[in-house]
């Protein structure tokens, strides 16, 4: 224990030398009656702050002059004073029960000569009669009785015995306790100066002190201050048990800092001067602003504080710290406001894509949802499907803006590890988190537009990333994800979640099941058209400089470069062709070379180089066995060359082309039901027994699959085996059975689309698809005639 936390006893008894003199001139008399109780006349009363006892020396401070006349009065005469403690704080009331005292020594205060330090030495208990009206400062007083008791009695010496003991505890706490003064109190033979001594050097209020100070039986005194005693000393026993506590924390504190300081010098000599509680002090000042639960503070706290005790040239000192640094790059609850204009959020969406109608009109309905219930339907994530270029991320940049949230975007493509969602661990070496709080670290809020593109593109080698992405968009989980890295819970139930991707084919259905899908299909030409002509080249004329006079681009230059340089679903070939032109304008200009500035479709070549695609590459069918079919890709629509031929054989059917399982199973199955049926087609036997039978797809390097296939196989076979061209500019799709049947197919505005561009005029499909075809703009197919068919049997007079 400290000096401070000593004084909680016997602070103002005076040192052990003058008090054991004392003591010993007043062993006798203990047990002495006084009962017989006297008026002792007129006395000087002195009022105190404290309480004095009887047989107790003390010294207390006199500043009042008033005080220091009469003190110095008493002292010269050798006259007794009575001493009084104050009642109220305000010292305008005094206790009428009191201790007489004779002045021992009066002592001036070297620093201050108002100042007076008195020894005072207590007699008698008196209680006050009556204050003199003339003369406040001296009272009529009577001496208080003091009972006889005897020693030998069981109620002393059970009493005194617990006194002891307490005594005992009292002197473990102190062990400076003077050793005189412990000798005299172990005695026990003096109780009623050992209860006023203890009276006075407990630190207790002046009310306790009174209460003790007017009982005249040492017993009953000695009663109330054992239990006074044990309260006391159960206190500080406890204040100590604390204190030491906290300075046990207070050295080791030091001992730490003096360990750090000693490792900074020899660094310092090394001519290392790595400063590791700075990095450490600096991420502690960041953590405090952030707006993170009482969790994750805790796990900050503990990250630094083993960061703390490690040394910076440890490995594992970087991983901490890069945790540390990666915690504070997360946005924490900070949320942007979710202001949602329905109307905003519509011209927002017409000013930056054309036409997509049902497209806009799905996204506003989602929007819509949002504003009224503050979150997504059913916890339904949206999922923008088409082919390259149609506008799937700038439409997803358009409800950011809509919404006035923060854009991300991750890609996805390629992801064959659980561990780019969920993190890996810090016991990997390169270990980092996953995408998810990757794409959202350093964004400024929580809530924001969160793209998750190429969905469709993940695969499967460690874990399942599909599976682990379940997590991110299920609203019932995602309210506490944690990301192996970061190793503490995030909340992305604010985030709107927005996925795209190709095709659905690859994506696994749990996933799928979760998605809110919104078909985008590829442009038509016309569409292209218009894109070209209000956005694209308005673009680029602002982005490059290129104002009106310098080049005019007229509708048919623009077609041309449409049928002639692209030949894709999209929009971004066309951009980039455009974007081509321009860049040669922008030479023209800058080196002043002559050029037309009103551009012809013929002067392409020396801009963009000769042209890439033919149009009219599908009008003539070179001999028999040749079918064109539609194919959907990833990439949109796409037409399909079927070939076929004969060969002296038994029998067999070979295939080529780098086709599917899928696409091997309808050529099969269309040979079989044309030789199942060869006497509907007057196909004799023995053409079927005694050729082999070969179809090949060209393209071989591309992969082709599906069952659309179907319809456009039994074509080119029956064309074959019945030596006949079939029409040309004619196409087909559609999937074929052993009975007969044509099933319809998906893609068909992809697949229609790329037959305009390729030139066809005619297209065969199933009956159902036909409400497919009626929703594409009839503008846009004018040009194409349809043929619906149900079964197999109708297709002959449709082909020939």
């Amino acid at each position: 224990m400290t000096d401070e936390s000593e004084k909680l006893f016997f602070d103002e008894v005076i040192s052990s030398g003058e008090f054991l003199k004392y003591l010993i001139s007043n062993t006798e008399g203990d047990n002495r009656d006084t009962s017989n109780s006297k008026t002792k006349g007129k006395i000087a009363i002195l009022k105190n702050t404290n309480v004095i006892f009887p047989g107790v020396l003390v010294s207390i401070s006199v500043k009042d002059k008033n005080d220091i006349d009469i003190i110095n009065q008493c002292f010269s005469s050798s006259e007794q004073i009575g001493v009084v403690a104050y009642k109220t704080s305000d010292k305008k009331e005094i206790y009428n029960i009191g201790t007489t005292a004779h002045i021992i020594n009066v002592l001036s205060n070297k620093s201050n000569n108002n100042e007076k330090h008195v020894i005072l030495q207590g007699i008698e208990r008196f209680q006050i009669v009556e204050i003199d009206k003339q003369t406040p400062t001296t009272a009529l007083i009577k001496i208080l009785p003091e009972k006889k008791i005897s020693t030998k009695s069981k109620q002393f010496c059970a009493v005194n015995s617990l006194i002891q003991d307490l005594l005992d505890r009292l002197v473990r706490m102190y062990p400076s306790f003077p050793s005189e003064i412990k000798n005299f109190l172990h005695e026990g033979s003096n109780l009623r100066l050992l209860t006023f001594l203890l009276s006075s050097g407990l630190n207790i209020d002046v009310k306790e002190k009174i209460a003790l100070l007017k009982i005249n039986d040492c017993v009953k005194r000695a009663q109330k201050l054992i239990a006074i005693m044990t309260r006391e000393i159960d206190i500080i026993d406890l204040k100590k048990k604390i204190f030491n506590k906290a300075q046990d924390s207070i050295n080791k504190k030091q001992k730490d800092f003096l360990l750090r300081q000693q490792i900074d010098l020899l660094k310092n000599e090394l001519g290392d001067n790595t400063d590791n509680d700075s990095d450490v002090d600096v991420l502690r000042t960041k953590g405090l602003k952030k707006n993170w639960n009482k969790t994750v503070a805790r796990f900050f706290d503990r990250i630094l504080n083993k960061a703390d005790k490690t040394m910076p040239s440890s490995a594992d000192y970087m991983v901490l710290i890069n945790q540390a640094e990666f915690l504070l790059d997360l946005p924490w609850n900070n949320m942007s406001k979710n202001v949602i204009d329905i109307s905003k959020a519509e011209e927002i969406l017409s000013l930056s894509h054309y036409g997509m109608d049902k497209v806009k009109d799905c996204i506003l309905e989602y929007l819509s949802v949002i504003k009224l219930t503050g979150k997504s339907a059913n916890g339904q994530i949206l999922c923008l499907v088409g082919p390259p270029g149609v506008g799937k991320t700038s439409l997803c940049r358009s409800i950011a803006k809509a919404l006035g949230r923060d854009y991300v975007k991750v890609a996805l493509g390629g992801i064959d590890d659980e561990a780019d969602i969920r993190g890996h661990r810090k016991t990997y070496v390169g270990a980092m988190a996953g995408k998810i709080l990757k794409g959202l670290q350093g964004m400024k809020s929580s809530n924001p537009v969160f793209v998750l593109d190429e969905i469709d593109k993940m695969t499967r080698s460690h874990g399942d990333p599909s599976a682990a992405l379940l997590e991110v968009l299920d609203p019932d989980q995602n309210k506490e994800f944690i990301d192996n890295y970061a190793e503490v819970p995030y909340d992305l139930s604010k985030v709107f979640f927005i996925a795209t991707a190709n095709s659905l084919d690859s994506i696994p259905r749990p996933l799928l099941d979760r998605l809110e899908v919104i078909e985008i299909s590829g442009y038509a030409q016309e569409e292209k058209l218009e894109i070209c002509k209000n956005y694209i080249i308005p673009n680029l004329k602002v982005e490059y400089g290129v104002k009106d006079r310098y080049i005019h681009i007229s509708d048919e230059v623009i077609n041309k470069i449409i049928t002639s340089y692209t030949l894709e679903s999209g929009v971004r070939e066309l951009e980039r062709q455009i974007t081509a032109l321009y860049r040669k304008i922008c030479r023209n200009i800058v080196e002043k070379k002559e050029y037309n500035h009103d551009l012809r479709p013929e002067e392409l070549v020396p801009y963009l180089g000769v042209e890439r695609y033919d149009k009219d590459r599908v009008e003539v069918l070179p001999r028999p066995g040749v079918a064109i079919g539609l194919a959907w890709t990833p990439l949109g629509g796409d037409i399909l060359f079927i070939e076929s031929a004969l060969m002296p054989g038994k029998g067999n059917l070979t295939l080529s082309g780098k086709l599917g399982e899928v696409m091997k199973e309808s050529a099969t199955l269309a040979f079989t039901f044309l030789k199942a049926n060869h006497k509907d087609y007057n196909i004799p036997q023995e053409k079927f027994d005694n050729n082999d039978v070969h179809i090949h797809v060209p393209e071989g390097a591309t992969p082709k699959d599906g069952p659309s296939a179907g319809i456009t196989l039994f074509s080119a076979l029956l064309a074959l085996f019945t030596d006949k061209n079939i029409k040309s500019n004619l196409a087909m799709t559609g999937e074929i059975t052993l009975r007969g049947k044509i099933l319809p197919v998906g893609g068909i505005k992809e697949k229609v689309l790329a037959a305009k561009r390729a030139g066809v005029t005619h297209i065969i499909m199933c009956t159902n698809n036909k409400k497919d075809v009626e929703e594409i703009k009839k503008d846009y197919i004018a040009d194409i005639s349809f043929h619906y068919v149900d079964q197999v049997k109708d297709l002959t007079p449709l082909l020939f």
